[in-house]
C-alpha cells in the first residue's frame, strides 16, 4: 500500500508542477494585450493635443482606454496561442484533480473513511429513493381522489 501511495503522491506532485508551468505560460500570454493597450493608449494621448488641464475629461480618457483594451483583449482571446495555452491549462488542472482524487481515495481506504465515490453513490441512492417516494405519494393521492369521485358520483343517495 505504501509503495502505491508513494507513486500516487509523486504523480500528484508532477501534476501540480505541470499546472504551475502551464499557468505561467497562460499568464504570460494573457498579459500581452495589457502592454499593447497601454502602448496604443499612450500613443493616442500623445497624438491628441489635449495637454491642457481644462480640456481633460476623465470619462473620455477612460472610454478611450476601455475601447482600446477591449479590442486588444478580444483579439488576444481569439488567438491560437491563447486558446492553446488555455486548453493545456485546463487539461493539466483536470489531470491534477484526478490525481488528487486518487490520493484521497487511497488514504480514505487506508483509514477506513468513505471515499468520494462512496458518497456519490449514497447521494445517488438518496435521490432515487426521494423520486420513488414522490411517485408513490402522487399515485396514492390520485387513487384517493378517484375513490372520492366514485363515491360522490353514485346515484340514488340523498
Amino acid at each position: 500500500d505504501m509503495w502505491n501511495l508513494n507513486r500516487q503522491v509523486y504523480a500528484l506532485m508532477a501534476a501540480w508542477t505541470d499546472v504551475c508551468q502551464r499557468m505561467g505560460v497562460h499568464h504570460a500570454i494573457a498579459s500581452v494585450p495589457w502592454g499593447k493597450a497601454y502602448e496604443r493608449y499612450s500613443a493616442s494621448i500623445a497624438d491628441s493635443k489635449e495637454g491642457d488641464a481644462k480640456d481633460c475629461d476623465w470619462r473620455k480618457g477612460f472610454d478611450a482606454w476601455r475601447d482600446i483594451a477591449d479590442k486588444e483583449l478580444i483579439s488576444n482571446m481569439r488567438s491560437k496561442h491563447f486558446l492553446a495555452a488555455q486548453r493545456e491549462l485546463l487539461r493539466s488542472v483536470l489531470d491534477l484533480r484526478s490525481r488528487q482524487q486518487e490520493v484521497a481515495d487511497s488514504v480514505g481506504r487506508l483509514f477506513g473513511v468513505p471515499t468520494q465515490h462512496d458518497l456519490d453513490d449514497l447521494a445517488r441512492q438518496i435521490t432515487e429513493l426521494r423520486r420513488e417516494v414522490r411517485a408513490s405519494l402522487r399515485a396514492t393521492q390520485r387513487h384517493e381522489a378517484e375513490g372520492r369521485e366514485g363515491v360522490a358520483g353514485q346515484p340514488g343517495e340523498g
